[in-house]
């Protein structure tokens, strides 16, 4: 599943998400946005926030995902998916978010 993050130069923000029921990977379609836009964007929508490490990955809220994808999995699958994710360390130390890398497009 992926999230598509947009931001309009009139300063409309929104987040969608997108393919939800591929639990096998998670990343953040950004366009041209760079990571603190999508950090803002993100924020503004209450899906996710920056990171701060300079990277180009954001963390991603696991209760926003369950709020906008919950219709296209089961809670089990859901769980195992978040568990995975913490094993590999993409988890936030507080279980709160999933770390997601940002692709850019041109």
């Amino acid at each position: 599943m992926y999230i598509e993050v947009s931001e309009t130069p009139g300063g409309s923000q929104k987040c969608v998400l997108v393919e939800p029921g591929d639990l096998g990977s998670l990343s953040v379609r950004a366009g041209k946005l760079d990571a603190a836009a999508v950090g803002r964007v993100l924020e503004s929508e209450h899906a996710g926030r920056p990171i701060g490490d300079g990277s180009s990955n954001v963390y991603v809220s696991i209760a926003w995902l369950r709020r906008v994808g919950s219709d296209s999995w089961g809670e089990a699958e859901f769980v195992r998916m978040v568990e995975s994710a913490g094993k590999a360390g993409w988890v936030d130390p507080l279980g709160e978010y999933l770390m997601a890398h940002i692709d850019k497009q041109a």
